[in-house]
């Protein structure tokens, strides 16, 4: 997984030879979930593994995992997790 840069939709279809719109519809046939949603998922799932594991801050880590926003991270990490960064982290 990429950390800190972000694969984009675009980059990844013209890594699998693919057009934009292809790609979308074929990673969503294939996984059964959007290029996005896969994503986000693979970086909570990184985060998670940060905080159990070392000693960055939280902000540390949503930008470690590729987001930019603290606030929508710990929205996502909650939705995820049911519970915030920090109280996962304790």
């Amino acid at each position: 997984m990429c950390t800190q840069e972000s694969l984009s939709l675009t980059d990844a279809a013209a890594q699998a030879g693919m057009s934009a719109t292809l790609f979308k519809n074929c990673f969503k046939q294939v996984t059964g979930t959007t290029f996005t949603k896969y994503r986000i998922h693979l970086r909570l799932s990184k985060a998670a593994q940060l905080l159990r594991e070392g000693d960055l801050s939280i902000g540390e880590v949503a930008q470690t995992v590729g987001f930019s926003d603290q606030s929508y991270f710990d929205r996502r990490f909650r939705e995820r997790f049911g519970r915030t960064p920090r109280e996962y982290r304790s």
